[in-house]
């Protein structure tokens, strides 16, 4: 009876393990996260290009990429934003989804104390 218990003891230590280093599933860590920084200039006829700190945005979104890549679901690995909102027929242009998601993330964050860019100027620096 005692050797059942004990079995059961390690078989669940063992899957609770496995559990918690996510085998089955991609690890953030198995996934390319991409470059540190990010050039956006899909409207640099008009505007400054902006030079996006793709990987402090992912450390303050605590590497959830679904955050920003809203399409993807956990785990699997992040399309660049231009894959689908440059394509013909797209539901949203690239550059609104930038502004809207950029924007609307900012000033939530602005809202709660923490300081980020709203300007035009401030992103899409000359």
């Amino acid at each position: 009876m005692k050797r059942v218990v004990k079995s059961g003891l390690v078989l669940g230590a063992i899957l609770g393990v496995i559990a918690l280093l996510g085998l089955g599933s991609k690890a953030v860590s198995e996934i390319n996260k991409g470059a540190a920084t990010i050039t956006i200039d899909v409207i640099k006829k008009t505007q400054a290009p902006v030079l996006f700190e793709h990987k402090k945005h992912q450390e303050r979104a605590g590497d959830k990429c679904i955050t920003c890549h809203h399409s993807e679901k956990e785990g699997e690995q992040p399309k660049a934003c231009r894959e689908c909102h440059n394509k013909e027929g797209a539901k949203v242009a690239l550059k609104d989804a930038f502004h809207k998601s950029c924007k609307d993330c900012h000033k939530k964050e602005n809202q709660a104390g923490k300081k980020a860019p709203e300007k035009c100027n401030e992103c899409h620096k000359k």
